[in-house]
């Protein structure tokens, strides 16, 4: 992770909460069929939450370079 450059970070945190948004966007899409197959709400929904959470340590990353100077 630390030898991305600080363009490549943030493409990088731009395309995580892009796919994370789709994929909880995916999920609310599958919550009236939640009765029947609920594993696939909640694949979707365990999908976009660990993007998001992907997104933030991305981030965290990309302000430490910063201040290190990496």
């Amino acid at each position: 992770m630390f030898n991305l450059s600080w363009v490549q970070r943030l493409t990088l945190f731009v395309m995580c909460f892009s796919a994370g948004a789709v994929m909880i966007g995916l999920s609310f899409m599958f919550l009236p069929m939640i009765l029947l197959k609920p594993h696939k709400f909640a694949a979707a929904f365990t999908a976009g939450n660990l993007l998001a959470i992907m997104r933030y340590v991305i981030r965290v990353c990309c302000f430490v370079s910063l201040l290190l100077g990496v």
